[in-house]
């Protein structure tokens, strides 16, 4: 759509520009203005209607911004589908319980945290690997 926008509002401004130079010389040859005072209208309306082009890109911008940010927000209210891991009850920091009873520390039908391994290692063997360019 947004060519379609810069051809239209391109074809209007060209248009109308050359409308008034067609009707301007016009009003020059009977005798009704003169080329400086042409001139000088021309030159107003060139610099306007540049300014109003240059507003026009802008605004596309603005749009495509605004429906960016549209989707940012859409992932941020978002729900996971794999829920996180629930908190202990007296802390407010994703930490291990440790031995701590969860049942008995008042809260209910609070799962126990996940199982996670005290050492994770792992190796990578990098052999016959070369870069180039």
């Amino acid at each position: 759509w947004q060519s379609g926008f810069y051809t239209f509002l391109f074809g209007v401004g060209f248009g109308s520009m050359y409308i008034s130079l067609w009707y301007g010389f016009k009003l020059v040859v009977d005798g009704k203005m003169t080329l400086g005072e042409l001139t000088a209208f021309q030159s107003y309306i060139f610099q306007i209607g540049s300014a109003l082009g240059q507003t026009s890109r802008f605004l596309t911008q603005v749009i495509e911004a605004r429906g960016a940010s549209g989707r940012i927000f859409q992932l941020l209210e978002r729900v996971p589908a794999i829920p996180a891991p629930p908190r202990c009850p007296k802390s407010d920091e994703h930490e291990d319980c440790g031995d701590q009873d969860i049942e008995s520390s008042g809260a209910r039908n609070v799962p126990k945290p996940p199982l996670t391994p005290k050492l994770m290692m792992g190796e990578v063997n990098m052999s016959d690997v070369s870069f180039s360019y």
